[in-house]
């Protein structure tokens, strides 16, 4: 338990007059002496660490909060060969805060990628205090997959109702069509589909979905008793929290599953990426980022566009063996770290 600062000047004084006396009593009451240097050590033993503990975490907080609550909020520069501590972990996450705050991103979800994601996206979860989910990807050696996924029901973005239509326009949709009698219902309901416009089945005989490619809208479509029901998707504010961005592929895979996954349900994500630590080495495209203070990003990872943001970059290569270190990795450290927080 941190102990404050009154407390802890009480308990410096109760720690000196044991002393005094030890120092000024007679030769001849040793065992007082002895008693009063016994309890002036015991509190000291209590003290130091919560007096310790109290300037580090001071430190810590001051040398972060001139670039938190500053007004030009942007990415800090991390030693090549540091160690990505918990403590630069605590920092990023509320520089991090501080980012999406100021680009005025509401998540309504929260997704921390294994491991040290799952610290960082944790402290952002208890500001936010949003619905929170997990992420595990893996390597075969040729490739990255999603390995493990759970997103959070999410109830507060539930697709409207548009309007209905009778089960006569069943049939065109059980073909993969949508003819024009359907799209003039759309009309009639102040919607105006492109030419360019798909059906796939969801769930045969009972789930479709309606892509307007042009105009970049899908619309799902239920049977529910005995009519049709297209709704109009409520978009859902997506957060993905990892610790570290060097190729990118595995940030590439994680924006595509959780597309796919939310597409399924029949609703429509805008997904920001946060990271703590982004690598810049051996990619010209991402020089931009040490001076760049607009939140959030727009990078380029392959063909696709991402919309990022980082509250430290590293010089490393993003091509060389990462020699970054992660504090979470270590179990020694991970006790340690456990131990301390219990003392302080």
């Amino acid at each position: 338990m941190r102990l404050g600062k009154i407390p802890s000047l009480i308990l410096i004084v109760l720690c000196i007059i044991p002393i005094l006396i030890a120092i000024y009593i007679p030769r001849d009451r040793e065992l007082i002496k002895n008693l009063s240097i016994g309890i002036a050590a015991t509190l000291l033993g209590v003290v130091v660490p919560s007096i310790v503990c109290y300037i580090l975490d001071e430190l810590g907080k001051n040398r972060f909060r001139e670039i938190v609550e500053g007004e030009n909020i942007q990415t800090q520069k991390f030693p090549n060969k540091g160690f990505l501590s918990f403590d630069y972990m605590k920092a990023g996450a509320r520089l991090l805060y501080a980012m999406i705050e100021k680009s005025k991103f509401h998540p309504d979800v929260i997704i921390g990628v294994n491991r040290g994601g799952l610290v960082v996206a944790t402290a952002i979860h208890t500001l936010y205090q949003k619905p929170m989910g997990v992420i595990h990807t893996a390597d075969t050696g040729t490739n990255r997959y999603v390995e493990y996924i759970n997103l959070p029901n999410n109830n507060t973005n539930l697709p409207q109702l548009l309007f209905s239509v009778g089960l006569e326009y069943q049939t065109d949709l059980d073909k993969d069509n949508i003819f024009d009698n359907l799209k003039q219902k759309f009309k009639e309901n102040k919607i105006l589909l492109s030419q360019n416009v798909t059906v796939s089945i969801e769930e045969k005989y009972s789930k479709w979905l309606i892509t307007d490619k042009d105009n970049k809208k899908t619309y799902p479509v239920k049977k529910e008793k005995d009519k049709l029901n297209i709704y109009l998707p409520q978009k859902i504010k997506v957060l993905v929290v990892d610790v570290k961005f060097k190729s990118g592929y595995s940030a590439k895979v994680i924006v595509e599953t959780i597309k796919r996954m939310y597409s399924e349900r029949g609703q429509e994500v805008d997904i920001k990426y946060a990271v703590t630590l982004m690598y810049t080495g051996g990619s010209p495209s991402r020089e931009f980022i040490k001076t760049y203070h607009k939140w959030p990003a727009s990078l380029d990872v392959g063909e696709s566009k991402l919309s990022l943001y980082s509250a430290f970059y590293t010089n490393a290569n993003i091509e060389d063996t990462d020699k970054i270190g992660e504090e979470l990795r270590n179990v020694e450290s991970l006790m340690k770290f456990t131990f301390l927080r219990r003392v302080c």
